[in-house]
Order: C-alpha cells, then structure tokens, then sequence
C-alpha cells in the first residue's frame, strides 16, 4: 500500500450542505470530483482528474475499507462511505469509525467486515448472499 504523506493531522470539517464526490475509473483514475471535494482535497481540480484516487487516501484508512469500496464499484454499484460520497458527519460517527478501522489496522476486528462503506458483523447471512 501506497503511504501518502505528510499527513498533517489538520481535521477539514464540511459544511453541513457539502457533499464531497469523486467518480473514477475501474484502475482508480479520477475522472470527476466536485467543488466540494476540490476544496477539501487542498488539491486543483487539475491535479485531481487522471490522478490516481490513493493521492488523497489517508493512511490511517485499513486495506478492508478499500477491498470493500472495488468490491461495490466493481460490481457497478456507487460506494457511499465515510470518505468518497458523503455529507458532513456527526462528531459521534467519526468516533465510532475511527475506532472500528483502529480494530482493522491492529487485525483484532474478528467478527466485523466493511460492507457497502460500513462496519458490520460478519456472519452467515451475509456470506450465503
């Protein structure tokens, strides 16, 4: 996995009518990303499209969110997360995330898996799907 850096620890709150939205390519070339997502990324929309989508992938994220996220796309699904298409989260569900994908990056989220851009249980149901 690519590291990006520097990562400067400097949180970018939306705005609660922001809506960050990139689309890209199945190789993960941006190929759109909205004003929104421009303003944020800290990047020109230039330097965005026929770049790479990991330029802007923190490396905090665990490898599961990203397995899950092509899963969707590949099957032609969009991917609605707490990174690609979004509006402004509660302070509350950042929390709760940031603490899940801890569990992610130390291997000890026995029993979770990232579904459709969510932690969820892994069970049996699940997998006859």
């Amino acid at each position: 996995m690519k590291i990006n850096m520097p990562v400067t620890n400097r949180e970018v709150e939306l705005r609660e009518v922001s809506r960050i939205v990139t689309k890209t390519d199945l190789k993960g070339i941006i190929i759109y990303a909205n004003r929104d997502f421009v303003e944020i990324s800290g990047f020109s929309e230039h330097e965005l499209v026929g770049s790479n989508h990991t330029m802007v992938r923190h490396p905090d994220m665990p490898p599961e969110v990203f397995a899950g996220l092509w899963e969707n796309l590949k099957a032609g699904h969009p991917w609605t997360g707490m990174m690609s298409v979004r509006g402004k989260p509660m302070r509350q569900q950042i929390e709760t995330v940031e603490g899940a994908y801890r569990l992610f990056r130390k291997g000890k989220a026995k029993g979770l898996r990232i579904s459709q851009g969510k932690v969820v249980k892994d069970n049996l149901l699940w997998r006859m799907k």
